[in-house]
């Protein structure tokens, strides 16, 4: 949208003199072409300034789509043309993101909608709605848990190879490169460990931004509490309980409470913490919902 579409008098007709200070101090002070009344200031920050900096944004997005659309096998002279409703949509938010993650997942959509074939797939503009609302922080959480999700695909392809001599292949699981697969899982694991050392190395803080993302993530439906089993005595009473009042009681005391913790993780699951706490392990307590999965194989994640 261009900025004559945009009704701006309101808006500068009710900066004050010193929030006009402020505006002049964030934006260097009173730099070349940056007078002192508002509406002088304003125009500066919406006019040539931003135009600059998204046609930089758009000019790096674009660029990255180049190498995706490459990756993805396609000669991008042989690539589809987008829609032109589809076109505006993406091109308009790849120009308004500079953060490094969000860029690439911007260029990624690009790249995956002039190349992808038909056939059922979640829309491009269903995605870029969803990119249009995630911040850096939440960007690259969606980012650590589609790698888990990767990471643990290639290990169940790779079993699969190891074991084909008990279990024959599927017609399109044999031509899979053992040695490929295997160093993609490599590289994968060491990143997510390498993400997860760094998080507890930044400690209080790391652990806030998960549980602001964690936040994001959930509203947006993309992630979801990983399944956690209670497991129920059936036998009690082969245990060693008695067959009395108390031993009774005991049964039923347990019972509930182990209701109680199962009702707990099933329908608080805001309240659990994203980082796994109380053990040796690192990872999170999350994982990608299937929108989430959808979402993450239409940015090639997946």
């Amino acid at each position: 949208m261009s900025n004559e579409t945009i009704p701006l008098d309101p808006l500068i007709d009710a900066v004050s003199p010193i929030a006009a200070g402020v505006v002049k101090a964030a934006a260097g002070g009173a730099a070349s072409g940056v007078r002192d009344t508002a509406a002088d200031i304003w125009g500066a920050l919406v006019g040539d300034r931003v135009k600059h900096w998204r046609v930089r944004n758009f000019t790096t997005g674009l660029e990255k789509t180049a190498e995706h659309v490459k990756s993805l096998g396609v000669d991008l002279a042989n690539a589809k043309p987008l829609p032109y409703g589809d076109m505006l949509v993406l091109f308009d938010g790849v120009s308004k993101e500079d953060d490094l993650n969000l860029s690439d997942m911007w260029a990624r959509l690009i790249a995956k909608a002039m190349t992808e074939k038909e056939g059922p797939s979640v829309s491009s503009r269903s995605v870029a709605a969803v990119l249009e609302q995630l911040s850096p922080d939440s960007a690259r959480v969606f980012l650590l848990l589609a790698k888990v999700k990767r990471s643990e695909l290639l290990n169940a392809k790779l079993n699969r190879i190891r074991n084909k001599d008990f279990f024959p292949l599927a017609d399109e699981e044999k031509n899979l490169n053992g040695e490929e697969l295997n160093t993609e899982y490599d590289q994968l694991s060491i990143e997510i460990e390498g993400e997860w050392k760094t998080s507890n190395l930044e400690g209080a803080a790391a652990k806030a931004k998960f549980e602001v993302s964690k936040a994001e993530l959930l509203r947006l439906n993309l992630i979801h509490p990983k399944k956690v089993e209670v497991h129920f005595n059936d036998s009690p009473f082969r245990d060693g309980v008695m067959v009395n009042s108390d031993g009774l009681d005991k049964v039923v005391s347990d019972l509930i409470r182990q209701f109680q913790e199962l009702v707990d993780r099933r329908t608080l699951s805001a309240e659990r913490p994203f980082l796994k706490e109380h053990t040796s392990a690192s990872g999170s307590n999350f994982e990608l919902t299937e929108a989430g999965m959808e979402i993450a194989k239409k940015l090639d994640f997946l």
